[in-house]
């Protein structure tokens, strides 16, 4: 975990670790994402992002995914909100999901910010790989789920805070 900054924008870039638990037989007692995932809670509360624009990515979509640890990223999103998030980008669910601000609350704590997961086998096509291209303008991030071809399949609009 780290955070990032390029011109306007700048960034979380987070951890959220396995999707199972610690104890899992795949992991074979090596795992302690739990210890992991607390100790970037600490980065986030402790850290901020100075871009004009702001945004949070992490693999595991956490403000939009019911996991066995919606305690921890309860907290992550409860202290995010407090950062002036204009976007958080996604993966991990093999789906091209856009939730609007506040309307990712399986945690418990909504995100004051959307969420785009975007990241898919494109069933809708062909079969093969669809990803989401962005486009940051002055006023707006621009969102476009594209497949292999750059169809666009479907596109969405981030209004940024003027």
């Amino acid at each position: 975990y780290f955070t990032l900054k390029l011109g306007r924008l700048s960034a979380f870039v987070l951890d959220g670790g396995e999707d199972k638990l610690d104890t899992n037989i795949a992991y074979g007692d090596i795992a302690d994402y739990v210890a992991f995932r607390y100790e970037q809670l600490e980065f986030i509360k402790n850290t901020n992002i100075d871009g004009e624009i702001k945004l949070v990515m992490c693999h595991v979509p956490f403000a939009s995914f019911d996991t066995p640890f919606k305690e921890v990223f309860a907290l992550w999103t409860e202290e995010l909100n407090k950062k002036g998030i204009d976007l958080m980008l996604a993966g991990h669910k093999h789906g091209l999901f856009m939730f609007g601000k506040g309307e990712s609350d399986v945690t418990g704590v909504a995100a004051d910010f959307p969420v785009c997961v975007g990241s898919n086998i494109n069933k809708k096509v062909d079969g093969t790989y669809a990803g989401t291209a962005i486009l940051i303008g002055k006023d707006k991030i621009d969102l476009y789920f594209t497949d292999k071809d750059n169809r666009v399949l479907e596109e969405h609009e981030v209004s940024l805070k003027a």
